[in-house]
């Protein structure tokens, strides 16, 4: 199922990675499987990353003294690759995918055409709302395609999260980022889930745990906006312990009064 959702390409990848949290409707082998598409889709060339980079950025000689060929993640919608500025600063470009927004439209007129049907055909789907989670699913993923509401979430979580010991949240580089590619601080890292690595940089994931349930409690309750997509792909883990998130395509907001109802 994964290979075939990664064959029909990055919207029906985007739908497994929402899939793969959904641990009480999915089986723990095709869960585990599904997660594979978090952070590991096949990569584009790098000639054709460097089409989309010359379009969002035509001055990136003057910017990048280099830009690593092969990508440290791969998803859906875009790539990430290691870079460095002309100050030896390490950056992380995100670059989407070109031609991604005709194949996302196209994708989700078929998602709702088989929405449809599947509530047709088997009504007992009904209780499962399919035509609702494709109208919400092809809301965000719209807003995911603009980079530059990524990067302003970003910076607004910063802010949040700067006196919260042991998160932290890369800076942007709105210089050079534009709305198909984001240019961010480049955060050195293991994925949250990896207990193994996160014991052998000498720290205590129970630790890491509480920082990410506090550092959630504190975006939930107290600031009413919180980070969306809090699969493995996209919290990782330092040297020096602190937990990174990555990824603000998605990003909840919850009004003072509900937060209200919510403490009460």
């Amino acid at each position: 199922m994964r290979m075939a959702l990664e064959e029909l390409g990055p919207t029906y990848v985007k739908f497994g990675q929402i899939l793969s949290t959904r641990q009480d409707m999915l089986p723990p082998g095709l869960i585990e499987e599904l997660k594979r598409l978090q952070d590991k889709t096949n990569p584009l060339p790098f000639e054709t990353i460097m089409g989309v980079l010359k379009n969002a950025c035509p001055g990136y000689r003057e910017y990048f003294s280099e830009i690593e060929e092969i990508p440290v993640a791969s998803a859906s919608l875009s790539q990430v690759h290691r870079a460095r500025l002309h100050d030896g600063t390490p950056v992380a470009l995100k670059v989407q995918r070109p031609g991604i927004e005709e194949i996302i439209e196209t994708d989700i007129v078929i998602l709702e055409s088989a929405a449809r049907r599947a509530e047709r055909s088997f009504p007992e789907w009904k209780v499962y709302n399919p035509r609702g989670i494709v109208r919400d699913f092809a809301v965000q993923i719209r807003k995911e395609l603009d980079f530059l509401r990524d990067g302003k979430n970003a910076d607004l979580l910063r802010v949040h999260m700067r006196d919260l010991e042991g998160v932290k949240i890369p800076r942007i580089y709105w210089k050079y980022s534009s709305r198909h590619l984001l240019v961010m601080e480049y955060i050195e890292g293991v994925r949250v889930d990896n207990v193994e690595a996160i014991r052998a940089y000498g720290h205590s994931p129970k630790r890491i745990a509480e920082a990410g349930f506090f550092a959630y409690m504190k975006q939930i309750f107290e600031d009413g906006f919180f980070h969306g997509d809090p699969h493995p792909g996209n919290l990782i883990v330092t040297k020096e312990g602190e937990l990174v998130f990555l990824d603000f395509g998605i990003i909840g907001i919850i009004r003072p009064e509900r937060r209200f109802w919510f403490v009460q």
